[in-house]
């Protein structure tokens, strides 16, 4: 069976706490799939964090930013795709502006693999970096945390009954140890930034 697909990836300071929200899609027996929302406060383990902390280093040079602007800048969601069978990334970042006391938040523009119709425009060392961020999640998916909070459960939409809470999920995925490809959707969807919430 294929396995599960990344949508969305995200670690969204929520007060005192980081909520942790995964979008996925999952094929059925029927031959449909199945997407899945993943909710929960549970603390990410700090390698998690250092994945997502890394995704950083890239927004200056993605939006073409002077270091200084750059420096502040945090990816706080990863928006993944596929154009032409090709791996899209698009990240979601917020900028503290501490002389208004309010965040910029902002997406960077869209950057994928080459194919038949154009060059590359994604760096070979950002796409690992989603990659490393991608394998992280799943070890979260699979129960790997630093501190359980309070289970949120697994919201489902889609075609095939409701399967049990996130944590609870029956079976072990195939290939856990093996990135599971992105999954296929317009890049058109991937609009308006993802805003976290506010302090």
């Amino acid at each position: 069976m294929e396995l599960i697909k990344y949508t969305k990836i995200a670690l969204k300071p929520k007060g005192d706490v980081t909520l942790v929200v995964l979008h996925y899609t999952e094929p059925t027996e029927a031959g449909g799939t199945q997407d899945h929302l993943v909710e929960s406060k549970d603390a990410p383990m700090d390698s998690f964090v250092k994945a997502m902390r890394a995704l950083d280093n890239f927004v200056g040079l993605l939006c073409e930013f002077p270091i200084a602007y750059a420096e502040g800048c945090k990816v706080h969601t990863v928006s993944m795709s596929t154009v032409h069978e090709k791996t899209a990334v698009i990240l979601s970042v917020r900028k503290d502006l501490p002389s208004v006391g309010k965040a910029f938040n902002f997406n960077t523009p869209r950057f994928q693999e080459a194919d038949e119709e154009s060059d590359a425009t994604i760096p070979a060392d950002l796409l690992q970096a989603v990659n490393e961020l991608a394998q992280e999640a799943n070890k979260y998916r699979m129960g790997e945390r630093s501190q359980v909070a309070m289970d949120l459960g697994d919201t489902v939409a889609g075609d095939g009954p409701t399967p049990p809470a996130a944590d609870s999920e029956d079976g072990e995925w195939e290939g856990e140890d093996e990135l599971p490809p992105v999954a296929e959707r317009n890049p058109d969807d991937i609009g308006a930034p993802d805003l976290p919430d506010e302090d």
